[in-house]
């Protein structure tokens, strides 16, 4: 797999096109092979636990509702270190009919961006806004195997808690890996995603489900 889309509308696409400032021109003058600051797309990545499907993020609230003594008031420290996640979806599938139907039925458009430096740039045009950042495949996991992960992973973390720096491993481990897990009943969606893990005030806007909750995610990315 070296590409990944993008299912959108015309308008939405215009919406993503950064108008740069006349600062960001200069910089872009001075700087004829590194375009990044002035011209880039300017994604709305969603707060991941306002997204479409209410068991999103589904590892981590599983884990931090049950009892787990002082470890609870250890996994709310990591989470803020961590971050909040932002995330940004695209698909593994090109003229992929439900992305059509879900994403893209007026004015259709479909994005395609390679994969390979996707997640280095990213990250680089976004150094002073982000913990971190992510791009993989979603997981999907059937109710049965995700009560199987909630357990392993409930394990481990009382197996690492003499160890310091193994139990914050472990902590941020389930947090990365929550952003990326779904039900398997969404598994039709082929999803690839782009998760950005943000401590800092978080934006609103209105949309077609009412406000939601976004950060701004810079891409500079080949887009074709």
């Amino acid at each position: 797999m070296d590409y990944i889309y993008h299912y959108t509308s015309v308008e939405s696409l215009l919406g993503l096109l950064h108008d740069p400032t006349e600062e960001e021109k200069k910089v872009t003058e001075a700087n004829h092979d590194d375009p990044d600051y002035a011209y880039y797309l300017d994604f709305h990545a969603s707060d991941l636990n306002l997204m479409n499907d209410k068991n999103e993020n589904r590892l981590l609230k599983a884990i931090s509702n049950e009892d787990l003594g002082e470890l609870n008031s250890i996994m709310e420290y990591v989470k803020r270190i961590e971050g909040l996640a932002y995330c940004v979806s695209f698909c593994t599938e090109f003229d992929y009919i439900p992305m059509w139907k879900l994403y893209a039925a007026v004015n259709p458009i479909c994005m395609k961006f390679k994969i390979s430096g996707l997640e280095d740039s990213t990250q680089k045009i976004n150094h002073d806004v982000f913990v971190e950042t992510y791009m993989q495949e979603c997981v999907y996991k059937s109710q049965e195997e995700f009560k199987q992960l909630v357990a392993e992973c409930r394990q481990e973390l009382i197996k690492s808690l003499k160890e310091p720096k193994a139990l914050f491993a472990e902590i941020s481990e389930i947090i990365h890996t929550s952003a990326f897990l779904k039900l398997d009943n969404f598994k039709y969606e082929q999803e690839y995603r782009l998760a950005a893990f943000v401590n800092k005030p978080v934006l609103s806007t209105r949309g077609k489900y009412g406000i939601s909750l976004y950060q701004p995610i810079k891409n500079s990315t080949q887009v074709s």
